[in-house]
């Protein structure tokens, strides 16, 4: 089964981060047992995180994309018996907000997105000036689990994320975990939801 993607962005500004969406269209399945369609992406070539069933459809949307990451798309199809096609032809995207967002007027460590999450988050590190600053996560317990960024990072809005897994590369259990963000004037805490 042969696909053809092509990506439109848009770009809107949400909290203190940027933020977007994609719309995915692609050339339409001629089988006639055709069911519908899945699309699949991600942050990693081939390694998808995420999947939206979209019946029909030769199109899809998806939104809540974080500004300077890029994106990772591919689409299947699904018969009548549930089989699933091959993946398409991958694309990516680049997520651009094309102008200079106004920085940060204070530190910020943003909820993580989505949350609860599996098998990874985002975090959004805000900074209205270049400074040393550590990211860690931790569990229930306190203990340390991941140090995700340690060193200096510029002014502005940095989106980070976490795979769900230890400084071992060995994915975590479920529950409840914490992200710090810790400078040498602040130290904010959120907490986060890891489903299995």
């Amino acid at each position: 089964m042969r696909f053809c993607i092509v990506i439109l962005m848009g770009i809107c500004l949400a909290s203190f981060a940027w933020a977007g969406s994609l719309r995915i269209v692609w050339d339409a399945n001629t089988e006639s047992d055709l069911q519908g369609y899945r699309v699949y992406w991600g942050t990693a070539s081939k390694k998808y995180t995420w999947q939206k069933d979209v019946g029909l459809l030769t199109q899809c949307e998806i939104s809540d994309l974080r500004d300077g990451i890029t994106y990772y798309i591919a689409v299947t199809a699904v018969d009548e018996w549930g089989n699933e096609s091959a993946f398409s032809q991958e694309a990516s995207a680049t997520l651009t907000s094309g102008g200079n967002p106004s920085l940060p007027e204070t530190i910020q460590l943003s909820s993580n997105y989505p949350n609860p999450f599996n098998p990874s988050t985002y975090i959004d590190v805000a900074l209205p000036e270049r400074q040393f600053v550590n990211v860690t996560i931790f569990n229930g317990n306190g203990q340390l689990v991941k140090r995700l960024h340690s060193g200096f990072l510029d002014a502005g809005v940095h989106p980070i994320v976490w795979d769900a897994c230890d400084e071992s590369g060995t994915p975590v259990t479920a529950g409840i975990y914490f992200c710090r963000l810790e400078t040498k004037d602040k130290v904010l805490t959120q907490a986060m939801t890891l489903l299995r």
